[in-house]
């Protein structure tokens, strides 16, 4: 009875550990979340500026339309600034990653 109780603890034990670990590692794989949105994000910003620009180019070919296109600049500003935002956020995540990986030696 003994042992069959000792061998419970271990498990329990293990398990334990195994649950602090990715509670430690959680904030990285949120972090990694984050980052992969912000490029699907950084993707649709370019499309949308592409589409601005040939729906520029098109109602340049028949001024009837009276499309008036503003802010395209705007855009291609957002998706630098976006650029930016996910260059810091990956150095971050290099960092966190280097910590929990030193935590665990």
């Amino acid at each position: 009875m003994n042992e069959e109780i000792k061998k419970k603890l271990e498990r329990l034990e293990e398990l334990e550990k195994k649950e602090r670990a990715r509670e430690r590692w959680k904030p990285f794989v949120d972090m990694g979340n984050e980052i992969g949105q912000m490029y699907i994000h950084l993707n649709e910003l370019e499309t949308a500026a592409m589409h601005q620009e040939e729906a520029e180019e098109i109602a340049s070919q028949y001024p009837n339309l009276y499309l008036h296109i503003a802010g395209e600049a705007c855009i291609w500003d957002a998706h630098s600034e976006l650029e930016k935002q996910i260059e810091a956020k990956e150095n971050e995540y290099v960092k966190l990653e280097q910590r929990l990986t030193g935590e665990e030696e």
